[in-house]
């Protein structure tokens, strides 16, 4: 006996609950649809957006070829040393002819550091010093003095050196340019007081683009590092002739953060690349989530009539559609890697993936029920005219 078919309307049915049900349980499960495990390195378990997958792989294909450092950005690191040793640090950097020098660390209270070499670089107007931003009981931003000079010098250049994260888990992918205190102060981030001084414009770029949070282009180049016992070799000296440099710890413990690259990195890195970011003027765009969701229904819609197509042939038709899903989900994630190598921009195909996955699965959920419903009811019509034959009977 010929299976009997569905009607033209009930299988359009199916084809749009199946959408609406996928795109419900897409938009349901939220900023989670962009959490893909597969990629997901162990310290990004909670917090992974297919984004640091595409950073990662520019990143690793970059690493594997023979790349300048950053033409704009050096680090000096003073790992292990104690803050006068900090201090003749600075000094000998400032004499280097740099652009500007930010401090990523500060000055506890004390006596000691009272001499001739603090108050140059405390009035040395190319050089910015770090302070914070905390949260006061009403809700409203406050200044928080880091190094007991401030307030002796109020006339001194800083940058808040705040980390976008929460939780040391928390993926560090933005920087916020400034923040204004609960007195209407408008504070810099490092980045952003150090970028005024080398190059205003691309400050006033950046500001112009009044963006709350700024995303961190990690893959441009990568920004070398300085030991500090480095610096009396001649050859490393003349690297500092017009650069941005940013003196701190680069390991220390509670300063490390995760990235969208594969390594944690500190602080003192986060805000070198956030610098470089605005003195390139290299922004990463995104792709408007409208786009994403009219690609996501169309890609879903066409699919899923493709199921229903391949209802009509043998299990080769089905297995060979199955494996045009997983090709196309391979096909989204490298094509969103390909845009963001040649163009720095997100194109987050999460959305599309779910709609594919989530509508596929809807569909094929309800043709089970509808065969379970097909299998059972003739049993259920047979079952019953037999107690109705035996009724009679009696």
């Amino acid at each position: 006996m010929q299976e009997k078919k569905l009607k033209w309307w009930a299988v359009a049915l199916i084809i749009i609950c199946s959408i609406a049900i996928a795109w419900w349980i897409t938009v349901y499960l939220g900023e989670n649809t962009s959490s893909f495990e597969i990629f997901t390195p162990s310290n990004k378990r909670g917090d992974f957006h297919i984004t640091d997958f595409y950073n990662a792989a520019v990143r690793n294909s970059i690493d594997n070829e023979e790349t300048s450092f950053s033409d704009n950005v050096l680090i000096v690191a003073i790992d292990q040393l104690n803050r006068q040793q900090s201090l003749e640090v600075i000094n000998t950097v400032a004499q280097l002819h740099p652009s500007v020098i930010g401090l990523d660390f500060p000055f506890e209270d004390s006596i000691a550091y009272h001499d001739e070499i603090l108050n140059t670089i405390v009035t040395n107007p190319l050089i910015i010093h770090a302070t914070k931003v905390t949260e006061a009981d009403n809700g409203c931003l406050r200044r928080e003095y880091l190094s007991f000079y401030e307030k002796e010098y109020p006339a001194v250049q800083v940058g808040f050196v705040n980390i976008d994260a929460v939780f040391t888990w928390n993926v560090v992918r933005t920087f916020h340019p400034y923040v204004i205190d609960e007195n209407g102060d408008t504070i810099p981030s490092m980045a952003l007081a150090m970028a005024k001084v080398v190059n205003p414009k691309r400050a006033r770029n950046l500001l112009s683009r009044n963006h709350d949070k700024e995303i961190i282009n990690f893959v441009y180049q990568k920004i070398e590092v300085i030991p500090a016992n480095q610096l009396n070799n001649e050859d490393i000296a003349t690297k500092f002739i017009g650069k941005s440099v940013l003196i701190g710890d680069t390991a220390y413990a509670s300063d490390i953060r995760v990235t969208p690259l594969r390594e944690p990195m500190s602080g003192l890195f986060i805000h070198a690349y956030a610098l470089q970011t605005i003195l390139t003027g290299r922004y990463i765009k995104e792709w408007p989530k409208w786009i994403i969701w009219i690609i996501a229904f169309v890609a879903s819609i066409l699919f899923v009539i493709l199921l229903q197509y391949a209802k009509s042939l043998n299990y080769i038709g089905n297995w060979l559609v199955r494996i045009s899903l997983l090709g196309l989900i391979i096909l989204l994630v490298y094509l969103g890697y390909r845009i963001f190598a040649i163009f720095q921009c997100y194109a987050d195909f999460t959305i599309v993936i779910s709609m594919l996955a989530f509508s596929s699965l809807v569909f094929d959920i309800t043709y089970a029920i509808i065969g379970v419903i097909k299998w059972v009811s003739p049993k259920i019509t047979c079952a019953t005219k037999k107690v109705k034959f035996k009724h009679k009977k009696q």
